[in-house]
């Protein structure tokens, strides 16, 4: 998944959830997350999500995205309700619980451009943690890529055969060694790059009227900076 998906959603479309005050929609984040934390009752969970989908297909969400990227934490939860003596509702619950949170997180990031999120929770946040957040949310997306591209230049050259396990797994381990020298590389050239342009311990993040969403994106990027 690209970030450059999230961000046109984020800055380029117009609906009802784009135009809502983000303040608003991170205070309806924390009360959907709050209700899954303290709710096991499955019924109720599976009708907080449905609520959320329906929201996103009134928004006019990609909902093929939406669902794919709120079926991340099934990966997880599924292993946890495989691994521990729990009962066909509570596992049921556990899976609902990660898969409900991820929507409702992943509806307010379509929606809100990233910078906004940021500038708001740099009033709950340490700087140094906030910062560290901002740029983390853009490397994951990058090494995501970096990866994806790694991957499809290893089966173009036919040299990921599951015939040959052991050729295979020698394969894996040298893109992902690969791929941790890009992040040590990617790492240096961000730390260069704010010491250049005279970091001084905080990136400065302006709030930004949800009306103005298709010029957010430009705005936060030479904010950021």
């Amino acid at each position: 998944m690209k970030i450059t998906t999230i961000d046109y959603w984020a800055t380029s479309k117009d609906s009802f959830l784009h135009r809502l005050a983000p303040p608003l929609k991170a205070l309806g984040l924390v009360c959907v997350i709050t209700a899954v934390v303290l709710l096991w009752n499955p019924v109720a969970l599976g009708c907080i999500f449905l609520a959320l989908i329906l929201i996103a297909v009134t928004a006019k969400l990609p909902l093929k995205l939406v669902l794919t990227l709120s079926a991340y934490p099934l990966i997880f939860t599924v292993l946890l309700a495989l691994t521990t003596e729990l009962g066909s509702s509570a596992s049921i619950s556990i899976m609902l619980k990660g898969t409900t949170a991820a929507c409702a997180c992943i509806l307010l990031t379509l929606t809100t451009p990233y910078p906004v999120i940021f500038s708001m929770t740099r009033h709950i946040l340490p700087r140094l943690a906030n910062d560290a957040l901002l740029l983390t949310y853009r490397t994951l997306f990058i090494l995501g890529d970096e990866l994806s591209n790694l991957m499809r230049a290893i089966r173009l050259r036919g040299v990921l055969g599951w015939r040959h396990p052991l050729e295979a797994l020698q394969t894996l381990a040298s893109a992902l060694g690969n791929l941790m020298l890009f992040s040590v590389s990617l790492a240096e050239a961000d730390y260069d790059i704010l010491y250049m342009r005279g970091y001084d311990g905080h990136i400065v993040l302006g709030e930004t009227p949800p009306s103005d969403a298709r010029s957010t994106a430009a705005s936060g990027n030479r904010k950021e900076e």
